[in-house]
């Protein structure tokens, strides 16, 4: 079973390749993108002999190997038309054979569930031979997996039975994320985004000094980041649920710079984006529910190697568009030659449900001519999304009352049975 263990690692390391190097392809269409994030897991060992005892099958190498999903690759993608153009793509691959296809967008699940499943083998090159190895690949929008996130967590692993009310109410959830999906994917069908722009070669990219600006911002970014996968991990090793969906990270690009500071009349140049560019380097934290924002504000609020510069609740108090989310612009210190220098990163903090409109959002009208139809109907969706953020939120609570009921109900019966 070890020697399996090597081989379906090496097997994920091929298929993280493949995505990856998909995902960069895809990048250099910029803002038409079609992938948000993509999120890889190999199966634990407990759920895979969990599934061949529910199969009625021994544990053998013979039957993990036949399981279709003990690797797994989830894209997730803007858009309704994104998830067909990925499906297409990865179909089309010369080294994935498609064993088959479970369409849970058209017809999804009973319990509201989305997704597009395909049951994929493809060849992984292992002790000097080939060897056929199998995966499952999800696609679906940031909408369904918002969804889908939210009621896994919601019971997944719980070991209670959820009140008809709170399953009913997931399903009304799972049809409002449905019709936010149609909504935008009309709005995008012919938005801005889809026509490629001209490169602007602005005058700060010839200088030698923005290289060594990115560099640092970089190096900041890291140590962020770094930050981040800790508290990741340590959740991971610790038996309280995880509150961190996901982690992005991005340099602001050159055009990005270039355009905000036109939009403020700054000069274009390097002492101007130090001066008016306080989001160079940004890190995104998204949570599963609103309570789990709070809790990793406070973390990193009480992190001593950071200085936070600013604060900014637009949670509290939304942007005019309904943009939500939390800003933190924190000081990281970095070593250089001549000592140590702080660097700015701007930190935001939201969750999946506010990050999920954000991108879209972003998407059709960041640096975009947009007309009042558009505007006053993203809005209307920002109001759905804090609806389903609002009854998640509430959902959890119930959840985890339930939860702490049933151990303390076990407590007594042990100490009962003393």
């Amino acid at each position: 079973m070890e020697n399996l263990d090597l081989i379906y690692q090496i097997a994920m390391n091929k298929l993280k390749y493949k995505f990856n190097s998909l995902s960069k392809e895809f990048s250099l269409l910029e803002e038409n993108n079609p992938i948000e994030h993509i999120k890889y897991r190999i199966k634990k060992k407990d759920s895979i002999e969990g599934k061949l005892c529910r199969k009625n099958l021994p544990i053998t190498e013979e039957n993990i190997r036949n399981l279709n999903d003990v690797l797994g690759v989830r894209v997730v993608c803007s858009f309704l038309d994104d998830v067909k153009l990925l499906i297409r793509t990865i179909e089309n691959d010369p080294e994935i054979t498609v064993l088959n296809c479970k369409n849970y967008i058209d017809v999804p699940k009973s319990n509201g569930y989305m997704s597009y499943h395909l049951n994929i083998v493809f060849p992984v090159f292992i002790n000097g031979k080939i060897e056929p190895i199998k995966a499952e690949i999800q696609v679906r929008t940031i909408a369904m997996d918002m969804w889908a996130s939210l009621e896994h967590k919601i019971w997944y692993k719980k070991g209670i039975e959820l009140p008809e009310e709170m399953t009913s109410e997931i399903n009304q959830m799972a049809d409002f994320c449905r019709k936010v999906d149609v909504d935008l994917n009309l709005h995008a069908a012919n938005a801005p985004f889809r026509i490629q722009k001209p490169k602007v070669e602005y005058p700060f990219v010839q200088d030698k000094k923005y290289a060594i600006s990115q560099l640092k911002h970089e190096t900041a970014l890291k140590i962020m980041e770094e930050k981040i996968y800790s508290i990741v991990e340590e959740y991971n090793l610790s038996d309280n649920p995880n509150p961190i969906e996901h982690v992005k990270s991005r340099l602001k690009s050159d055009e990005s710079i270039g355009l905000k500071l036109q939009r403020e009349n700054q000069p274009l140049t390097l002492d101007s984006i130090e001066e008016n560019i306080t989001d160079f380097a940004g890190i995104r934290i998204v949570c599963s529910f609103k309570s789990d924002v709070e809790q990793i504000i406070s973390l990193l609020k009480s992190d001593t190697t950071i200085q936070i510069i600013e604060e900014k609740d637009y949670i509290t108090h939304p942007k005019e568009s309904g943009y939500k989310s939390y800003h933190l612009l924190v000081n990281v210190p970095i070593y250089l030659q001549n000592g140590i220098e702080n660097i700015k990163v701007e930190v935001q903090i939201r969750t999946i449900a506010m990050d999920m409109w954000a991108s879209l959002e972003h998407k059709l009208c960041y640096h975009k001519e947009v007309d009042t139809h558009t505007k006053l109907e993203l809005r209307r969706l920002a109001n759905v999304v804090s609806f389903i953020d609002n009854n998640m939120e509430e959902m959890i609570g119930k959840s985890r009352e339930l939860v702490a009921l049933k151990k303390k109900h076990q407590k007594k019966q042990m100490q009962q049975n003393k």
